[in-house]
């Protein structure tokens, strides 16, 4: 399930039902992955025309603060990376870690 924040920006279950045809309804080009769990980079690149990103935050328990930074940079970046962008970050169930994140940065609508 992919669910739109603000224009070039979606938040996201990343779990093994994230598809190619999901993110090109949405026109995704960038997917950062913050959950503790892999993606398949087939099931979801498109002739090499996603930009994929993963941080894995546990959910153990772990202060994640510290990679905080790091993944703001680089989903600003992704966003400032042109105007066509449109970028999903994406967790285990799309509810904490990447809402997180995303609230965490500075976006302008």
């Amino acid at each position: 399930m992919i669910s739109r924040v603000l224009d070039r920006l979606f938040v996201g279950v990343g779990d093994s039902e994230l598809t190619i045809e999901q993110l090109d309804q949405y026109n995704i080009t960038h997917v950062i992955n913050v959950g503790g769990f892999e993606l398949e980079r087939k099931s979801i690149e498109k002739e090499g025309k996603r930009v994929l990103y993963w941080e894995h935050l546990s959910d153990d328990g772990e202060n994640p603060r510290w990679k905080f930074t790091t993944i703001l940079s680089k989903l600003n970046g992704a966003l400032s990376y042109t105007y066509s962008s449109r970028v999903l970050v994406c967790c285990r169930a799309g509810m904490s870690r990447s809402v997180f994140i995303i609230m965490k940065g500075e976006f302008r609508p």
